[in-house]
């Protein structure tokens, strides 16, 4: 049923989404020359970074990657997928992490998000902090 084991999959539903996706996969290759990274989208890529160009599995309706994550599921060549929203960079090795989820999770969600001077992004509002809750983010997902 998977072709990989592992391997990071970026999803890119519009045109404005596949530079940032470019630039995730050299940020993920710089650290990690040997994880395997996919991409899925209907648009011609000018650049061959990524080790296979998946097509969506199934009609969009709306052209935004937050409302096709659900095609993730179905689009994925890896056993175990690290799901990395186009937006964001990887400046370290991800090999301890996918251990470590692979051994600990059958799903996760990151709770902190840090920009590239690595302080912590503040996505608790006050709701959050009243009820106790910790923010799930969405820009990784395993």
């Amino acid at each position: 049923m998977y072709e990989e084991e592992r391997g990071v999959l970026i999803l890119a539903a519009t045109q404005e989404d596949i530079a940032p996706a470019c630039a995730l996969c050299y940020s993920i290759k710089n650290n990690n020359p040997n994880e395997k990274v996919s991409i899925v989208t209907d648009i011609q890529l000018a650049v061959d970074i990524f080790d296979q160009v998946i097509e969506w599995p199934f009609a969009m309706d709306v052209e935004s990657n937050k409302y096709q994550i659900w095609q993730a599921y179905w689009a994925t060549p890896y056993k175990y997928t690290m799901l990395i929203d186009a937006a964001n960079l990887v400046n370290y090795r991800l090999e301890q992490t996918f251990d470590y989820l692979i051994d600990h999770h059958n799903l996760g969600f990151n709770t902190s998000t840090y920009d590239f001077r690595m302080n912590k992004v503040n996505t608790e509002t006050e709701i959050y902090e009243k009820n106790k809750i910790k923010p799930v983010n969405s820009n990784v997902i395993f």
